[in-house]
Parts: C-alpha cells; sequence; structure tokens
C-alpha cells in the first residue's frame, strides 16, 4: 500500500513543477532545481496524493492504523464544533495559547542589529540549564565537531555554533515546553510533533540557505508551522476530558480537526505573536495550498520541508523502507543526505 502511494505522489510531490524544464533539469544542482521549480504554481501539482501523505504522518504520530475521520459520532462532531468556535475567537487564543518566550522576539531583533554577537547570548545560555546542556550538546556533536575534541565551555560553544546555529538553538530550547505539550491520552504526541517540528525547522534552513535567504526566519517558520495542530490536541483534548472523562476519544476526531484548520491557527497564533511579516506569508501560504495561487519563498521551502520531515519521521517509523524515502528526497530535488543531516543536527533537550 505505501509503494502504491509514493508510485502515485512521485510526480506529484513537488508542487511547482514545470514540464518545459523537465528536459535540462537533471543536470541541474538542487538548489538550481528548487530555483527553477519555485517560480511556478501549487496548484498544477497538488491533488489528493499529498493528503495521503499527511495521514500516513498522522497515523505515525497517533499510532495507530486507518484513521477515518468520516467515523466520527453525533456526540463527538458536536464536540469539534464547539472547540472550533472557541478557536476562531482571538480572546479565546489570547487565553490559551502560551505567550511566545521572549528570548524569540529578541532573536529576530538581532537580525537587524549590525553590531550583534555570538558573545551576547552566553549570559542567555548560563541562566537556563536546559539551554546551557542543549549548547554543549549541538557544540560537541558529529556535525559542529567531527574532530570530537571535546568543547566543555560556552564561549567556545557560541563560537563553535555561531550566530545562525545559536538562534536556531535557542529558539528550539524555549518552543520545545509549548509544542511538546503533556496530555491524558496518547502520551506520545507531543514528543512526535515536537520531533517532526524541529526537524522540519532545520530542513527549511538547509533549504534557505540554498537559495541564499536568512536562515534563521525560514527556520523559525518550520518551528511552529504545526503549533495550530498541537493546540488543537490541547483544547480538543480538555474538551473531551469534560464531556467524556471515562473514555480515550479516537484518533480520528483530533485528525479531522487537525486536517480542517490546524494550518489556519498556525497563522492566527503566530500573528497573535507578532511574527515578521514574511514569516506571516509564509505559513498562509500552507492554508488550502491546492488553490490557483502562487506561494512565497518561504511558503515554498515549508511546504517541501513538511513533506520531506513527514517522510523522515515515516522511514524512521518503518512505515517507508530508506529506498522509498530517498525516492521521496529525489522527487522533491532534496540533497540524497538530507535525513543523515537530520540525524546529526537533531537535538533531544530532554535527554
Amino acid at each position: 500500500m505505501i509503494t502504491g502511494i509514493l508510485s502515485k505522489i512521485a510526480h506529484l510531490v513537488w508542487p511547482f513543477s514545470n514540464v518545459d524544464a523537465g528536459k535540462d533539469n537533471a543536470s541541474k544542482t538542487p538548489s538550481q532545481k528548487t530555483a527553477i521549480h519555485s517560480q511556478n504554481n501549487v496548484s498544477q501539482t497538488f491533488n489528493s496524493h499529498h493528503e495521503e501523505l499527511r495521514t500516513k504522518f498522522y497515523e505515525a504520530v497517533f499510532l495507530c492504523e486507518d484513521i477515518d475521520t468520516d467515523a466520527l459520532s453525533v456526540p463527538e462532531n458536536l464536540v469539534l464544533q464547539v472547540v472550533e468556535g472557541k478557536l476562531k475567537s482571538p480572546d479565546y487564543r489570547t487565553g490559551a495559547i502560551p505567550r511566545l518566550p521572549t528570548v524569540v522576539p529578541q532573536l529576530l531583533k538581532s537580525l537587524r542589529d549590525p553590531n550583534s554577537s555570538a558573545s551576547q547570548y552566553v549570559e542567555i545560555i548560563k541562566q537556563d540549564p536546559v539551554v546551557a546542556s542543549a549548547v554543549l550538546k549541538m557544540a560537541n556533536s558529529a556535525y559542529y565537531n567531527p574532530g570530537r575534541k571535546q568543547i566543555d565551555s560556552f564561549q567556545r560553544a557560541v563560537v563553535m555554533l555561531g550566530l545562525e546555529g545559536m538562534r536556531s538553538l535557542l529558539s528550539s530550547a524555549v518552543m520545545q515546553p509549548i509544542i511538546q505539550c503533556k496530555s491524558p491520552y496518547f502520551l506520545h504526541f507531543g514528543k512526535k510533533l515536537w520531533d517532526h517540528s524541529s526537524c522540519c525547522a532545520i530542513t527549511c534552513q538547509i533549504l534557505a540557505k540554498e537559495q541564499g535567504m536568512e536562515p534563521f526566519k525560514a527556520y523559525l517558520a518550520g518551528l511552529v508551522h504545526d503549533i495550530g495542530a498541537i493546540t488543537i490536541f490541547t483544547v480538543l483534548t480538555k474538551q473531551f476530558k469534560l464531556t467524556a472523562k471515562e473514555t480515550t476519544p479516537p484518533a480520528h476526531a483530533f485528525v479531522k480537526l487537525m486536517n480542517h484548520m490546524a494550518a489556519d491557527l498556525s497563522y492566527w497564533i503566530s500573528n497573535d505573536w507578532g511574527f515578521p511579516d514574511d514569516i506571516l506569508v509564509g505559513l498562509k501560504d500552507q492554508i488550502r495550498v491546492s488553490e490557483n495561487r502562487k506561494m512565497s519563498k518561504i511558503g515554498q521551502i515549508l511546504f517541501l520541508a513538511n513533506q520531506a520531515s513527514e517522510t523522515y519521521m515515516l522511514v524512521k517509523n518503518e512505515t517507508f523502507t530508506e529506498q522509498e524515502g530517498a525516492m521521496m528526497l529525489e522527487e522533491l530535488n532534496m540533497t540524497p543526505n538530507l535525513f543523515e543531516q537530520l540525524d546529526q543536527l537533531y537535538i533531544d533537550y530532554t535527554e
């Protein structure tokens, strides 16, 4: 079944494909291919097979098979309607959504500060043991420290990671508690969605570098692109706990509402948080991507990074084989060693 899905979407996963460019595209580098494809319209190739990939991803996240969003009972649909109405209210979201950690606006501001330096982050690091541990872990990772000479001081670690590495790491460390929620149902959901968000952010950063764009903004877009899904999960969990205390709600109840409004909600929340306009536009591009319109550059990167990161999880979950994962990367015109880079760059702050 999986192979069938992959063969169906093989010519569809790239949403910016151009048949006129296909003849000489084989000789292009991944970044050159991106430049060619990104000029074209999303709707040319988008159809239900993209949604099938997302369904497989949700089945992996919820650890269940054959999610059927049409199988909801009348009471379950009523709960979804109540939660949807709440989440559409800006006043409700103000109370339900955590405040954006102050570190993130500081990091965004530093992009515009020509005098910004990596040493300014040392004091922030020292104040948080979790962040401090994460900094040393990343500085000693195979990606940043292939020589494996132990780095045990923050100053050396900051120099090793540089401004870009520090911005990404700090934003991840402060956002993780928001995205990796805890729940009486599906205890693994928050951790798995966090893993995906982190890998999507790293992939966005890699693609942004290839296109000469600001990597940190793309990273941040990938990091928060599923904040709508985690919010729906949290609020829906509370609502089900009130209405059916002894019953575990079905996974397809969560997935139905996520499919319906998670992308909208991610945009709304990021707007409530005051994110920069280019990040907001990129997040808004993910809403109803089948419509006849073009995406912004960040929107294009996020769309592709999300698919690659979903595939990465499915390979790790052994839903897809490594060969199938490699085929997806090839169709996405991404570097074939992307998954190896994710293995090296992903840091689990909880370990």
